[in-house]
């Protein structure tokens, strides 16, 4: 029987395939998430995503659940259901607060824009419109 997960998994495959991108995801754990400050994180992974003349290199980190189940491999689909949010980060501070419930008024919820804001670009930079649209079907 083929469960949702599954699907998913299989949708994020053909993704790759069908863009001709190619993932690559290593277990480092050298480092604590910026927003992990509790020591409460999954593994931390360094993913390669690259096709033809395009790469892009970032950190990320599995979910709380999977590190204490001990798994330590991460999957595509994983991965891109989590880019795919974070290509649309919101244009302003003042909405980014609104969207996702941080202080306005907080130097750190500002410090967090600035480096979602920036993986946004790099997020843009790398897919095309058609792939951001493919990845929005996979969830």
């Amino acid at each position: 029987m083929k469960t949702k997960s599954n699907e998913y998994g299989t949708q994020a495959e053909q993704f790759l395939t069908l863009n001709g991108i190619k993932f690559r995801a290593t277990l480092s754990d050298t480092k604590s998430p910026a927003w992990g400050s509790d020591g409460k994180h999954g593994h931390h992974y360094r993913v390669t995503l690259s096709k033809p003349a395009k790469r892009l290199t970032f950190d990320f980190w599995s979910s709380i659940a999977d590190a204490q189940k001990g798994i330590k491999t991460v999957r595509p689909y994983d991965v891109l259901a989590c880019v795919n949010g974070d290509a649309y980060t919101p244009e302003t501070f003042e909405d980014f607060c609104a969207e996702y419930g941080y202080d306005s008024d907080s130097i750190k919820a500002l410090q967090t824009f600035r480096r979602c804001s920036a993986f946004a670009k790099r997020l843009r930079a790398f897919f095309t419109a058609e792939e951001l649209k493919q990845l929005q079907e996979i969830q």
